[in-house]
This record gives structure tokens, sequence and C-alpha cells, in this order.
């Protein structure tokens, strides 16, 4: 007798038992919902753009892992050249969509303050093992041609198991 399996991040999530085209065809269904990202018809198998907080993620996760955004110590953020006039180290963790804020009046990004460069320290409650760093920057809504567009990284350089803030001159001797 046939028996068909579905699995979602290595569980066994439907088990199917016999040729019955109505239950397969129902798991279908579902499984092309959750490909189109249509989530009001994917509930059986669930994954979308908000994570397990309710947060906002800029993508889906790769499979098998999960947002550790809560598992960031918020209260010891601490950034380095940040600029007092956009938002603050919070703002990276921000559970909105970024743009959203702009419509309360609010800025919802950050931006250095002397160049171009910004150092972030980014303290776990946990040890973690990171897979994907996701870091989202959006257009210039500006109708200003003289305001300037925010500049967007060009190389992004991680020191990792660090227990302080390094300074711009101890980053620039490390590997």
């Amino acid at each position: 007798m046939p028996t068909f399996l579905i699995f979602k991040q290595s569980r066994e999530v439907t088990r199917i038992r016999g040729a019955n085209p109505a239950q397969l065809s129902t798991a279908v269904q579902k499984l092309a919902a959750e490909a189109s990202g249509d989530s009001s018809t994917s509930a059986g198998f669930g994954e979308s753009s908000i994570s397990s907080s309710g947060a906002w993620l800029g993508a889906s996760l790769p499979r098998g892992y999960t947002d550790v955004s809560d598992q960031v110590d918020v209260k010891c953020l601490d950034f380095l050249n940040v600029d007092s006039d956009f938002g603050n180290a919070r703002t990276v963790f921000e559970p909105s969509a970024p743009g959203k804020a702009a419509k309360e009046k609010k800025d919802d990004r950050i931006e250095s303050d002397t160049d171009e460069q910004l150092m972030m320290f980014i303290p776990f409650q946990a040890t973690l093992k990171v897979h994907t760093l996701h870091i989202t920057s959006l257009p210039s809504q500006s109708d200003d041609d003289d305001e300037e567009a925010p500049m967007r990284p060009k190389t992004i350089q991680l020191y990792t198991n660090r227990s302080h803030v390094l300074g711009f001159d101890e980053a620039e001797d490390m590997p």
C-alpha cells in the first residue's frame, strides 16, 4: 500500500496512507500555496515572512533554521559612529517592516555620523550558530533631488566571539 510522507524542517508533518486522491490533492494544494507565499491557504504547513515572535522578516529563512532576533541582548547593543539624528541601536531589531516608520515620522534606519564606517556590537543571550545575516536597505523615498541618498554597505566584516566592543583601530589589525 503506498504511503506519502510530507516533511517540514526535517519533521514529518503529514502522512497519507493509501491511494487517496482527495487527501493527496489537498496536500499538494497546501504545498503549492506555501511555495507561492499565500499564507491564507498554507496554514497546514505554515512558514511565512512572520517569525514565531510575530516580527517582520525580510526574507524566508533557510530550511531548518529559525529567526534568533529574540536572542539578541538588546540592552547591551552598542554602535560606534552612529548618527543620533537617525535611529539608534535598537532600530536594527525593530519588529515592524522598514518604511512603515516613515509614515509615523519616525526614523527606521541607522547611519554613520562621521565617515563610511559603522561598528555594531550585537551580543546574544545564548550560544548560537548563526547561518544567515539579513540586512535590509530600502531605496530612498525622498522627492528632493538635493537630499543625498543613504549609502549602502559595500563591505561587511564580521568579528565573532568577542566579549567587548572593538574599536576601529583594533578591528583593522584583526583578520
